[in-house]
């Protein structure tokens, strides 16, 4: 039912307290969560670009149970076909997305296909604290197909998020430290 990947779209010890990221998340009448976050990471913004398109290490970025079928590079777009562990139920839920980069500093990933009835997601990163940091904006749009109550879809995708955030916040510090990573 609700699953890890309620988000979509590296495990490294970090102190929980320097990721944090101000998360608003509404769900309307029809289930649809409308998400917005605001982080402040640790590297620059082509760091932070890199970490989140780098897509065959995006199941370290997100909750455990994120498996990926395939990565297929377009010249104008990435698309994605993710399974991610269903929280409630057994089994996993599909989701197949496209992630395009309009302009630097943007990505949007669309739906195409799988267990949702909507999903989109807008990153858009711009320099921070003199350039050496990035400020993060996330936006997404999240229905599932099937019915979950509203308070059960609110609460896990708020700790999915959480804990992504904690991941990306780790994956982008290691990366902007590690001589190899660049």
């Amino acid at each position: 039912m609700v699953m890890n990947v309620l988000l979509v779209g590296l495990v490294f010890g970090m102190n929980p307290d320097r990721a944090s990221a101000d998360l608003d998340i509404q769900i309307d009448e029809n289930g649809t969560a409308t998400v917005k976050a605001l982080l402040e990471l640790p590297g620059t913004p082509s760091i932070t670009h890199d970490v989140l398109t780098d897509y065959d290490q995006w199941p370290t970025l997100f909750p455990a149970g994120l498996r990926l079928a395939t990565i297929r590079r377009e010249p104008d777009r990435v698309v994605t076909d993710l399974y991610v562990q269903a929280r409630v139920l057994p089994g996993e839920l599909r989701l197949m997305i496209e992630t395009r980069e309009p302009r630097p500093g943007q990505l949007d990933a669309h739906f195409l296909a799988g267990d949702f009835q909507r999903y989109e997601r807008t990153w858009r990163l711009s320099p921070a604290v003199n350039g050496t940091r990035t400020k993060a904006e996330l936006d997404m749009l999240i229905q599932l197909k099937q019915w979950a109550p509203h308070w059960l879809v609110a609460t896990l995708l708020r700790q999915d998020l959480e804990e992504h955030f904690r991941k990306l916040f780790a994956a982008v510090e290691w990366r902007t430290h590690s001589p190899t990573a660049h």
